[in-house]
């Protein structure tokens, strides 16, 4: 029985670390993951927008991914890179941590007629305020797509090349 709950332990800590960033579509505005526009006839808007865990360099590999799945989809062999922008979205989310305890204080204040004794709540400790700070990337591309030939060009991508390369990493 021991065996059999480390094991299942184990499947399932590897399960956790090995799950990275997942290719899928947004399902509303603003949401985890890709959305498109068509522009015309062959131009195309696509978005792709990262969770707070996904690094920059996903987020971007993704909407190139869905680029050349866009292409692949509609019959072209290529897609050229027009223009590319990506934001970063940074959030900061205060934590206030603190130890504080409480005991009597005793005061005795004496004069000539006598003394006399005063016991109040003590409240002592340190709170420490801090910040925990997110990053989340959006990347948005806007292609042409072209079929034939297309001369040797950094912007210009192989949509099947791309697509083979990049699939086995992201898909779900």
């Amino acid at each position: 029985m021991k065996w059999l709950c480390l094991a299942l332990l184990t499947m399932g800590l590897g399960a956790c670390a090995s799950a990275g960033p997942v290719y899928t579509s947004a399902d509303k505005t603003g949401a985890y993951g890709y959305s498109d526009t068509k522009l015309s006839e062959n131009r195309y808007r696509i978005s792709f927008q990262g969770k707070s865990s996904t690094p920059s360099d996903a987020v971007k590999n993704m909407v190139l991914l869905r680029a050349a799945e866009l292409a692949m989809s509609k019959d072209y062999d290529w897609f050229r890179l027009v223009r590319e922008d990506t934001e970063k979205e940074t959030r900061s989310t205060p934590q206030a941590v603190g130890t504080y305890s409480s005991g009597p204080r005793v005061y005795r204040d004496c004069g000539l007629l006598g003394c006399t004794t005063t016991v109040t709540p003590d409240y002592t400790g340190v709170g420490v305020v801090t910040t925990h700070q997110t990053d989340r990337y959006q990347t948005v591309i806007e292609i042409i797509l072209g079929k034939g030939e297309v001369e040797q060009n950094t912007d210009v991508y192989n949509a099947r090349e791309l697509y083979n390369n990049l699939i086995e990493i992201y898909r779900n």
